[in-house]
């Protein structure tokens, strides 16, 4: 068994950030309060805004990453695996810089800081060799990167990247979401961390 996962809205939640940011970009006006998807139906509602959520989105996974926090269940999660010595890969489609990002912060260094302070890295953490985290410019590569690792399993919040044509047909698939209608083309959909463990490695 090897387990691959996202990292952006799999492993990371930025749930609580995204509003104050959108704030602080005036996005959105003061006082708002809502969830990533809010805050994406406010920026999308006169039906433009995607120059406006691709630079929002480079604020969140760069200068303010340090906020995000990890998704309510993926620790549990990653040490269990660790207790069963189960190799875990971290697998995301992440752009060097973020989309109109003038100050040009490194994306997958403040990623890979990020993990590190949340001790994934450590032994005394979830042990996770940094050796097995791939950053790749598109979602063809990532999925490369899922075959090129023999990936068992594979977590994700994008049911995109499931239905990519060259996704490995012998890697199981598992959707992070909370539309239960949503359903990849290999696997089943779930809403929280507790359930993808219970299904693969067992209560």
């Amino acid at each position: 068994m090897r387990i691959g996962i996202d990292f952006d809205n799999t492993i990371a939640n930025y749930d609580c950030v995204f509003a104050p940011v959108a704030i602080n970009l005036n996005l959105v006006e003061r006082g708002f309060k809502g969830t990533k998807r809010d805050v994406h139906h406010h920026v999308f509602k006169d039906g433009s805004g995607e120059k406006e959520w691709m630079g929002l989105q480079g604020q969140l996974y760069g200068k303010h990453m340090w906020r995000a926090e990890p998704m309510e269940g993926v620790q549990n999660f990653l040490e269990a695996c660790k207790i069963e010595s189960i190799p875990v890969y971290v697998i995301s489609h992440k752009t060097e810089f973020g989309h109109f990002d003038k100050e040009k912060i490194p994306l997958r260094d403040v990623a890979i800081d990020w993990m590190q302070s949340h001790n994934f890295f450590s032994s005394a953490g979830y042990d996770v060799p940094k050796k097995n985290v791939y950053f790749a410019s598109t979602r063809a590569e990532k999925v490369q990167y899922i075959h090129e690792t023999s990936c068992t399993h594979f977590i994700d919040d994008l049911i995109e990247v499931f239905q990519e044509p060259h996704f490995p047909e012998q890697t199981k698939q598992y959707l992070l979401h909370s539309n239960p209608s949503l359903t990849p083309p290999n696997g089943k959909t779930y809403s929280t961390w507790s359930q993808i463990q219970n299904d693969i490695l067992g209560q």
